[in-house]
């Protein structure tokens, strides 16, 4: 069995979304039970192109660039690649382009994290997020295209073998957004769960982990690091663009109790710095399910977010409600000061911690997670 999945971010090459390296992570994962695996990572909007070929953790890795003015190489490469099942890691074009190249294999969409009209119009509350995300500086061009691609993206659904959802809201969401009637299939994105206590720090500690980039509104985090000097604040990743980056850095050098840990790639000094943080903070003005909670509840952290999926946060965690905008608004801001006293208070974050370690452990145990892709993979290749 080959499985080729089609991602367009991919850690290493100066994108750093989590669903990019859940991908990452079931491809090794399979590779190491035995299923042939590779990577067709799109580089269109990468700042760093990777090598045509190379091979990380026993996974082949393929870059390539599609364009309007280059539509037919991507169809070369997934040629080239002959999996026998293509895995749309999110859905793009490059699911189009797949079913175009090789339409007697067999085709897989995952989602990870579908946009509906709606998501779309909160996003453009923040007045930096349109081109932050890709767009122009025309709401009313983004929107057309965005149509289109839609459009496109009803075809590859309406053709695709099998459509799997990471997180259980997802099924009526897709059928909502693209106006269809499919059935989905549950496989949770996996996560490693430590197998160790979990040493806890004596001063109070919340993390940041993401971008730094504008839809995660760190600046938020950074405003509740002012106003509680008595707890650590740590934050984990970096801005996609340098410059911004750099600029938060000296911004806020003052804050004594505010900690910049850059970009943390190696998993055991990320497990490191959950396993002593008391809470998750999560400021992003969208979400799906992301990785990071589940990282999170994995060492025992409660998770504090305006963002609710699957109502997880609200019981693993307190969930402020839905925040739009910069979210700099004091009574925005507000709302994350209540929750984070609220957590601290009676040490709940340890009660809340401990129900969400329970969950994560259930649901998306690292390799439980990998024998259903397995096994949904072979029922797949049976239709």
């Amino acid at each position: 069995m080959k499985v080729g999945f089609i991602v367009n971010e991919f850690f290493k090459y100066g994108s750093y979304g989590g669903y990019g390296f859940a991908t990452k992570s079931i491809a090794k994962g399979l590779q190491k039970k035995g299923v042939d695996t590779c990577l067709l990572i799109n580089t269109s909007r990468f700042k760093k192109m990777p090598n045509p070929e190379e091979v990380e953790d026993g996974v082949l890795i393929r870059g390539y660039k599609a364009s309007p003015k280059n539509l037919f190489f991507p169809i070369k490469e997934f040629r080239k690649t002959n999996a026998d099942i293509y895995q749309t890691c999110n859905i793009s074009l490059d699911s189009n382009y797949a079913m175009k190249a090789q339409p007697e294999k067999k085709h897989i969409i995952n989602f990870q994290d579908p946009r509906s009209e709606k998501d779309w119009k909160e996003i453009y509350t923040h007045p930096d997020a349109l081109i932050q995300e890709g767009g122009t500086k025309s709401s009313m061009m983004y929107n057309l295209r965005v149509k289109i691609a839609y459009a496109l993206y009803r075809k590859a659904i309406k053709k695709a073998d099998g459509l799997t959802i990471q997180a259980r809201y997802l099924g009526n969401k897709v059928n909502e957004i693209f106006k269809i009637n499919k059935k989905y299939t549950f496989i949770p994105n996996p996560v490693h769960i430590p197998h160790r206590t979990m040493q806890k720090a004596e001063r109070p500690t919340v993390t940041f982990l993401g971008r730094l980039d504008t839809i995660k509104r760190p600046e938020m985090f950074f405003e509740l690091a002012r106003r509680f000097p008595h707890i650590d604040f740590l934050v984990m990743g970096k801005a996609t663009d340098d410059a911004k980056d750099r600029t938060f850095r000296e911004q806020f050098a003052s804050n004594k109790n505010l900690k910049f840990l850059g970009l943390v790639i190696d998993e055991a000094k990320k497990s490191e710095i959950l396993g002593k943080s008391w809470i998750l903070i999560n400021t992003s003005l969208h979400e799906c399910l992301p990785v990071s909670f589940l990282e999170a509840w994995a060492h025992k952290c409660a998770v504090l977010s305006c963002q609710n999926p699957d109502n997880l946060t609200e019981k693993y965690g307190y969930f402020t409600g839905k925040i739009l905008g910069t979210g700099m608004n004091p009574l925005d801001i507000k709302k994350f000061e209540k929750g984070l006293k609220w957590l601290l208070e009676d040490n709940r974050w340890k009660e809340m911690g401990h129900k969400g370690y329970i969950y994560t452990k259930n649901t998306h145990d690292y390799d439980e997670v990998i024998d259903k892709h397995i096994k949904y993979y072979t029922e797949i290749l049976k239709k």
